[in-house]
């Protein structure tokens, strides 16, 4: 990983609600707002946004986990910005950021994205031996 990673670094991604963010479940539509599963997929992408810039390239981030509280709904056109602000950096390349989702001054959801950031190498040899069981 390159050096200046610290907390206090910070990413944003902005969007507009659209259909394809309400929550279904087996196709059926549960509700016509802003989907849980959809804010966090913001949340990851504002996270993994601020790892990018650090990352070699012989490196890349996977998920460790997500944490969200989903607190206000959104409807088709409402703006959204998605905030990671990054709160701990370990030795191991473990990066946790604070996560929040507004529409305008509205706070949607928040919560904690964590990542590591690990060699390729190491990331095709976990995956090649999960699909190594899967394959016929």
């Amino acid at each position: 990983m390159k050096e200046g990673l610290q907390a206090g670094a910070s990413a944003v991604v902005e969007d507009v609600v659209t259909e394809s963010m309400f929550p279904a479940f087996g196709g059926k539509l549960v509700h016509s707002v802003y989907g849980t599963a959809a804010m966090v997929y913001h949340m990851e992408w504002a996270a993994r946004r601020v790892i990018l810039p650090y990352l070699d390239g012989d490196e890349d981030g996977v998920g460790l986990g997500v944490q969200v509280r989903h607190m206000h709904p959104a409807h088709v056109g409402d703006r959204l910005l998605a905030r990671a602000v990054c709160t701990e950096v370990t030795d191991n390349g473990r990066v946790v950021c604070y996560v929040s989702v507004w529409n305008n001054q509205v706070l949607l959801g928040e919560g904690q994205v964590e990542q590591r950031i690990l060699q390729n190498r190491v990331l095709h040899e976990r995956f090649h031996d999960l699909w190594a069981g899967y394959e016929s």
